[in-house]
């Protein structure tokens, strides 16, 4: 009797493990393998978003610039890496020096930087056919003093109607073409309808506050005087 009963546990212990690797087996078979050379060349390498179509790939991923070290001989403490300058050392510096990197290419082959601008945050648009492409930027100086706890940002927003190749900044409501405005400064005053005042929100309705020639905040139609 204890004889059968060991068979019958042994039985059920193979199947239950023909099972688990019958189900391992069907969970791993079903990826398959594109490329194992993708964007490889492009450096730092590090993942981004991207589209696939095709054979066609469009990428916009946050770049840092490339972190090195001393050899070993010019090491201040033997055996303790040391970076090759000191602002790699320094995170504000490294976040400063983050890029926003637009890329275009093919799965099979290379893929070309076609923009890159900075900034520490992005995010895009694109149109159904991938022509035209819309890539907004935003960089803020982490070493700069935040008075009150608060620091300037810029957002820079860009345009492309020939998928990517070329990418050329919208010059936004009340300022020049390609040119980042802080809307932080002291000099603007914040509609009141926009909360507790933040340093950074639209630059539209910031640029109409700051113009001394506009009588009213075009947002909620108060009088520059009242806000």
């Amino acid at each position: 009797m204890n004889a059968a009963k060991r068979w019958k546990s042994l039985l059920a212990g193979a199947a239950l493990s023909c099972a688990f690797i019958y189900g391992c087996h069907g969970a791993t078979t079903g990826w398959e393998t594109i490329t194992t050379t993708f964007a490889k060349t492009q450096k730092p390498y590090g993942g981004g978003a991207f589209r696939i179509r095709d054979n066609r790939v469009i990428s916009l991923k946050l770049a840092e610039q490339p972190i090195t070290f001393k050899p070993r001989g010019e090491q201040k403490s033997p055996g303790v890496a040391e970076p090759t300058e000191a602002w790699m050392n320094d995170s504000s510096e490294r976040l400063n020096r983050r890029s926003v990197v637009f890329l275009k290419g093919t799965l099979t082959g290379e893929l070309a930087r076609t923009f890159e601008q900075p900034g520490q945050d992005a995010a895009w648009w694109y149109s159904d056919d991938w022509r035209r492409i819309f890539v907004s930027t935003g960089w803020m100086d982490y070493k700069a003093p935040k008075p009150n706890g608060l620091a300037p940002q810029f957002t820079k927003l860009w345009h492309s109607s020939d998928g990517g190749q070329q990418l050329g900044a919208i010059a936004l409501a009340g300022g020049p073409r390609d040119r980042a405005t802080d809307v932080s400064r002291p000099t603007a005053r914040l509609c009141r309808r926009m909360g507790s005042p933040r340093m950074a929100y639209c630059r539209r309705w910031a640029i109409t506050a700051r113009n001394q020639s506009a009588s009213a905040c075009r947002r909620c139609g108060k009088a520059l005087k009242d806000l």
